[in-house]
This record gives structure tokens, C-alpha cells and sequence, in this order.
């Protein structure tokens, strides 16, 4: 179809239904696209009706510069009018605004070839055409009127969205992950696993180079130690708990606290960060913005439930907690680094889609990824056991959702799903496990563990090794206390 015949179309469909005025607003279609004096007169005269329903005779008398004009336009445009003309309009429209891109690409080609031709800064040129470029992608931009920086800028924005943060889940990460810039949700019953699974991606992130920080308010900072060493080591977690060392000698107490600092310092050193605070939404909000400072590419907050604000304007707690998740959300948006809730359910246990987030729809809708874990009624032919923790993803904003995940669950060691560290790091937790002597060629690293105050927030000291500076790991066992290990 000639461009003609597609003007005209669009004309035509026009005329007949003003309220077609906003589709043409949308494609960016201007009276610079009519190539004809007379069709640029009729979008004129339709854009100034355009609070009426249709284009009629009388309309074009008026505003016509004679009668022969008037009356070639009423002939051409509005004496014969059918239904066909609204419903091919939209086609005309995509079809001009396709022509109309295309031109604008091939303009776009041809300046920038002639200005590279003649620049001496190339790289600058190069720039220049890449953000014109970009702009005229989307047809709804008006590149004229929209400032190049701001275009770029918005899309680099998404562009790091979309790098999104693993959950190390293996199975879980073909469909969702955790993306930047918003609240994700992991849900559970109680009991079910949710800080287990936390703890789990969290560890993994961390062995994998992210900086991750946990802020709980349920459960005591090293109690979530006690599950990385099970996680990072393979050795049951009660291996692990001091509670369950009060009978060993004190060699062999020395020897298991050694190796679980050097443990974590090995895997998580700088890039895992605890927190046992509580903290109310407003709190929480500053706690999120040094967050972002400190250049944390992940933040989990244990749980939402127990998040509250300092003074609530809503009554009820649906409505107090719809407080929290948007002032959270509002917090986060943009920001650098992933944020993850995580959340009460009310468990429904034949359909873990109908499960509801407890005292709260609100924080479903600000998330962009809700992740329900849940358990299934263990197999008849073997009672009260189940191997799997299953995931079902709730919601997901940036790919498929109602897609329901099996995991295997090794309770013991705390692992979910098939857990696996790089090779360098596999080989680092065996010689550290390892029974024999280690030769530490008398490299020593000082672990200080930061004050708590109540109205201030940690900053993890710096600590020295050779010429390098990392983050001490943030561990509150006693306030103040430091210590000094080995390290291989």
C-alpha cells in the first residue's frame, strides 16, 4: 500500500470517530507525517474538533480558506463514511508509523556517517548516534523533546534491572530471580524454611563475590551463622552450635571455633554482613539508604510481619501494614540492590496459589517477585518423611509465574537444592576441614566485631591484609570483642 492510500486511511478513520485522536498521540503521529497541504489541513481541522465525535460538513465549511476547498475535503473525507474506515484505522497508524521510524533510521544513518567523516573525537560521534538512535526506537518518544541523557539514562536504569540477582536456586533461576531497584518476597508458614532458603541464597551470593546484608529481628544474628557453617561446610548444624560443644575439651572447642571463623572468613569475608536490630519502617528506610552507600547488592529483612511504623496514620492492620510495604517500596525504588521480605503466610495446603501474605494483599502488589515456599503431606509409603521443600512462584514481574519447584531439603546440613561452591573454594573448605595440620605461612587477619547502639548503625570496621583493605565480617557475639585467626 502507497503512503497516500495509508494517509488517507488514517484521515478518513479520523473523521469519521474523533475519539481516535489519542491513538494517533501515541504513535507520534504529527501533521509533519502528511506529506500533502490538504491532508495536513484536515489533521488540523480534526485536532481543533477533537472534542467532538466526528468531523462534519459544517465543521469543514467553516474552517476551509474557500468553498472548493471545503468541498473537496467533504467529498473525499466525510461524504462517504462506513464502518471500515475506524476499524482498519489502527492499521493505517502502525503502518505510518512504521514508514515513518524507518525514515528516521536512514536520516539518522546518513547524519552520522557525514559528522564521523569529519569529527575527530569518533568515540564522541559514536555516542551521539547511539542515543539518537535509541530515542527513535520507541515510537511513542519525541526525540526533539526529550533530552538524550534522560533517554539513556532511563534505559541503563532498566538494562541494570534486568541484571538481576541469581537466587542460586538453580531450577528457581530459569524463571525468577531477585531483581534490583524493588522489594521480592520470600513466603512461608511458619517453621516451613523461609530463613533456611534465605540464608542459603544469601551464602551462596556472598561465596559468589555479591555483598549481601541480612537485617533480623526474629531470630539471634548467630544462630544464622551456625546454618552458613552447615551450608558452607556440609556438617550438620548442631555440629556447629555452641550449645552442643559444652562437653569437648577446651582444645577441641579452640579447634571448632577456629575453624568456623576461618570458614567464614574464607567464603563470606566483607561480603556478609548480619544485623540483629530492630527496627521500625522509618529506621528501616535510613538503614536502606547507608545500605546503598555501602554498595550492597542485596538486602533480606527477617520478616515483615515484625516491621512497624513509628507512628502509623492508618487504623487496622491491613491498612498499617499497607503503610509499611509502600513506604518500603518507595524506599527501595531505584536503588542499586535487591531488596527480599520475608513473610508470613496463611497457609492453604492443597493450593499454595490461594495462599494469602499474612495481615497484608498490599505488599503482593509492590513486589516484584513473590516466592511461596511450602511442604506437601509426606508420601504414604513412608511416614512423616518428605525430601523435598517445594517453591511456587506467586508472582513474577519480569517472566513466568504459577510455575511450582521441588528442592531437595537436607534439614541437618541446611542445604536446599543442589548446593555447590567454585572450585577454589571447594578446595579451600576441604583443607580447611581437613583433621591434619595447616601450614598458614604466618598470615594473621584481626576480626573486629562492631559495637551495636541502639540509635546508630553498624559500620564494619576496615581490617589490612598485605596491601588489600576488606570489610571485617560483621558477627555480633559480644560487644566490642575482637579476635585474631589464622587464615591459609
Amino acid at each position: 500500500m502507497t503512503r497516500e492510500k495509508t494517509e488517507i486511511g488514517i484521515l478518513k478513520g479520523l473523521c469519521a470517530n474523533l475519539g481516535l485522536w489519542k491513538t494517533l498521540q501515541q504513535h507520534n503521529i504529527t501533521e509533519q507525517d502528511f506529506t500533502n497541504p490538504v491532508r495536513q489541513l484536515v489533521y488540523r481541522m480534526c485536532s481543533s474538533m477533537k472534542a467532538n465525535s466526528r468531523l462534519t460538513a459544517e465543521m469543514v465549511q467553516r474552517l476551509a480558506n474557500n468553498d472548493a476547498e471545503a468541498n473537496a475535503i467533504v467529498t473525499t473525507y466525510i461524504a462517504i463514511q462506513d464502518a471500515d474506515h475506524e476499524a482498519n484505522f489502527k492499521l493505517f497508524v502502525t503502518d505510518l508509523a512504521t514508514i515513518k521510524r524507518q525514515q528516521q533510521l536512514e536520516a539518522l544513518q546518513q547524519e552520522y556517517m557525514e559528522q564521523r567523516n569529519k569529527a575527530t573525537d569518533k568515540e564522541s560521534a559514536d555516542l551521539d548516534y547511539a542515543r539518537k538512535l535509541l530515542a527513535v526506537k520507541d515510537t511513542r518518544i519525541q526525540f526533539e523533546n526529550t533530552s538524550a541523557e534522560e533517554i539513556i539514562a532511563e534505559h541503563y536504569k532498566q538494562e541494570k534491572r534486568k541484571q538481576a540477582i541469581p537466587t542460586f536456586l538453580k531450577e528457581l533461576d530459569q524463571y525468577c530471580k531477585f531483581y534490583r531497584g524493588e522489594p521480592n518476597v520470600i513466603a512461608a508458614g511458619s517453621g516451613v524454611g523461609k530463613t533456611t532458603t534465605m540464608v542459603n541464597c544469601a551464602a551462596k551470593a556472598a561465596e559468589a563475590g555479591y555483598k549481601v546484608l541480612i537485617l533480623t529481628q526474629e531470630m539471634d544474628a548467630m544462630n544464622l551463622v551456625f546454618k552458613a557453617l552447615a551450608i558452607i561446610s556440609g556438617i550438620e548444624e548442631a555440629h556447629w552450635r555452641l550449645e552442643n560443644r559444652l562437653d569437648d575439651t577446651p582444645e577441641s572447642f579452640a579447634s571448632t571455633k577456629e575453624k568456623a571463623i576461618r570458614l567464614l572468613t574464607q567464603f563470606l569475608d566483607g561480603r556478609l554482613v548480619l544485623e540483629n536490630q530492630i527496627l521500625s519502617a522509618e529506621k528501616l528506610c535510613q538503614r536502606l539508604e547507608y545500605a546503598e552507600e555501602q554498595g550492597f547488592d542485596l538486602v533480606f529483612y527477617d520478616y515483615f510481619q515484625l516491621c512497624k511504623a513509628d507512628k502509623p496514620k492508618a487504623n487496622g492492620d491491613y491498612e498499617r501494614y499497607a503503610e509499611v510495604s509502600d513506604l518500603i517500596r518507595q524506599c527501595v525504588k531505584g536503588k542499586g540492590f535487591a531488596f527480599v521480605w520475608l513473610s508470613q503466610i496463611t497457609a492453604d495446603l492443597h493450593d499454595p496459589g490461594n495462599s494469602k501474605l499474612k495481615n497484608t494483599s498490599k505488599l503482593k502488589d509492590d513486589a516484584a517477585s513473590v516466592l511461596i515456599m511450602f511442604k506437601k503431606k509426606s508420601d504414604p509409603l513412608l511416614p512423616g518423611i518428605h525430601p523435598n521443600l517445594y517453591c511456587y512462584i506467586n508472582k513474577n514481574r519480569y517472566g513466568l509465574k504459577d510455575v511450582e519447584l521441588p528442592f531437595p531439603f537436607d534439614y541437618k546440613r541446611q542445604r536446599i537444592g543442589n548446593y555447590s561452591f567454585s572450585d577454589i573454594n571447594e578446595r579451600a573448605r576441604s583443607r580447611i576441614l581437613a583433621p591434619a595440620a595447616l601450614d598458614l605461612f604466618d598470615k594473621r587477619i584481626k576480626i573486629e566485631f562492631p559495637i551495636f547502639d541502639e540509635h546508630m548503625n553498624a559500620i564494619p570496621p576496615i581490617q589490612s591484609v598485605g596491601n588489600n583493605q576488606y570489610p571485617a565480617l560483621s558477627i555480633p557475639p559480644a560487644i566490642g570483642e575482637s579476635i585474631e585467626v589464622n587464615v591459609p
